[in-house]
């Protein structure tokens, strides 16, 4: 048999799937489900608010209320592991006239549609294919940050400011890890020992699903065996150190020793999500718990796992928005009951050319989030100075430009940041009195966002720069 080496570095965060769950399950009466009126060929889960819809060949995408925002006047996006059917620091890929180009939130073409395939946005950059044999990465402006020379036959979305490559040089095909500078550094020549190979997105736990004869297995950072090479399939996602595997069929879940988390007994399994797992049997869907408990019902005809604190599911031929009902009010804010991995960010940030310190950023799923505190009281005395205030009532954060901020004097002191657990934030954000979509993270009792996202609402400037390994933000 062919010998085939696949490997995969993934990103893995911690999601507490039984710490705030006791075995608790829902009935069908028991769940808040928004029914949608319009029918649709295919769905995906919400990313930043927004969920990507498609019908008789064309895409759009709806609100968490099931409202059309984006037409459905693309054309339809194809599956696969790469699909950039999600919203990514505020853009996603479209396809027009069988070329990619990037849309924001509002559907507007902000980058054009030039492309032969593209990545999603992750960390400032995306990767984009200029022809049939070469990618590089492009900035949220459209601009190559690379040199011209710099080009690969294959590569992954940035996570933790490294990303995976592989290209042909001399006739032979190798992977490289490169950093945001460019700075390649290879893989062990002994993971090309198969007729083929493969490699896929990395993290900073380096944790590499591979595959030998078809059969995959999990090896770590430096390349020792976790689980052997002896299912048929493997996936690592967000989850708490596990891995989903997949055996004569059948899917279960392993933890990084090998030891059994989820009985291998599931014709669909994902990992847990939000305190979850979608799981699939006899051809119905439903969610189980850590204890491997259902949860919620196996009643639906198509579902997904959860993500931004709600679900999408098929039952009857009819799509619907399924709330997760572990979410709870939590020190006054809205957020979800599930803890998260917060880690401290060393990501070095210039405001107006001068290097910052004390700004807390955390880094959440792969991307970076700054205090809206501290991104306030940076621009407190320019022209693109805002003010934030919390409305208890409405559980609403509110910023308004041009107001003066007023500061609350615990500024710019994450210096000493250490990791701390975060909340998924369902507070409303509004700027100058209208709500926008954000991803938002309450730590410490405060709110933190994607600086991308600030930015192309309040309107400043972020530039990763990969020549000095900086994010930029600039009042110009």
């Amino acid at each position: 048999m062919k010998k085939v080496i696949n490997i995969i570095l993934v990103l893995i965060i911690f999601i507490g799937t039984s710490a705030d769950v006791n075995a608790i399950s829902f009935g069908e009466d028991d769940l808040d489900i928004l029914w949608l009126n319009e029918s649709y060929d295919r769905v995906r889960p919400f990313s930043e608010g927004l969920a990507y819809v498609e019908k008789d060949g064309r895409c759009g995408y709806i609100d968490r209320q099931g409202n059309i925002v984006i037409p459905l006047i693309y054309e339809a996006q194809p599956g696969g592991v790469f699909t950039v059917v999600s919203f990514h620091e505020a853009l996603v890929a479209v396809k027009k006239d069988n070329m990619w180009g990037y849309i924001d939130r509002s559907g507007n073409e902000v980058i054009p549609c030039q492309y032969y395939n593209v990545r999603e946005f992750s960390q400032g950059l995306a990767a984009v294919q200029n022809d049939y044999d070469s990618w590089t990465y492009i900035d949220r402006a459209g601009n190559q940050v690379f040199s011209s020379d710099m080009a690969w036959e294959w590569t992954s979305p940035f996570h933790y400011g490294k990303a995976v490559v592989s290209t042909s040089r001399d006739g032979i095909k190798k992977a490289y890890i490169i950093d945001k500078n460019a700075q390649e550094t290879p893989f062990p020549e002994y993971l090309y020992s198969g007729q083929s190979w493969s490699v896929g997105r990395i993290s900073t736990d380096e944790v590499i699903m591979f595959s030998i004869d078809d059969d995959y297995g999990l090896l770590d950072k430096e390349f020792n065996e976790l689980i052997p090479p002896a299912y048929d399939d493997i996936y690592v996602g967000f989850s708490d150190h596990t891995a989903r595997v997949e055996l004569d069929g059948k899917k279960g879940i392993l933890d990084f020793e090998a030891k059994q988390v989820i009985p291998a007994e599931y014709d669909g399994l994902d990992n847990f999500r939000e305190g979850f797992a979608l799981a699939g049997k006899d051809g119905m869907w439903g969610y189980i718990d850590a204890d491997n408990q259902v949860a919620i019902p196996f009643v639906y005809d198509d579902a997904y796992s959860f993500s931004e604190g709600i679900a999408l599911i098929l039952k009857d031929g009819r799509w619907g928005i399924l709330k997760n009902p572990l979410i709870k009010q939590a020190r006054g804010v809205y957020t979800s009951g599930l803890r998260l991995e917060a880690r401290a960010s060393e990501e070095i940030v210039s405001f107006n050319g001068q290097k910052i310190d004390g700004l807390e950023i955390y880094n959440i799923d792969g991307d970076n989030y700054y205090k809206l505190r501290d991104v306030a009281k940076l621009f407190e005395n320019t022209d693109a100075r805002f003010s934030v205030d919390w409305d208890n009532a409405r559980k609403t954060v509110s910023i308004k430009k041009e107001e003066a901020y007023t500061a609350n004097n615990l500024e710019l002191q994450g210096s000493n940041s250490r990791d701390k657990t975060a909340f998924i934030s369902y507070a409303r954000t509004e700027i100058d009195d209208r709500q926008v979509i954000l991803d938002s993270y309450f730590i410490n009792g405060q709110h933190y966002y994607k600086i991308e996202d600030l930015a192309n609402l309040l309107g400043f400037n972020e530039y990763w720069n990969p020549d000095t390994g900086t994010m930029e933000i600039t009042t110009d």
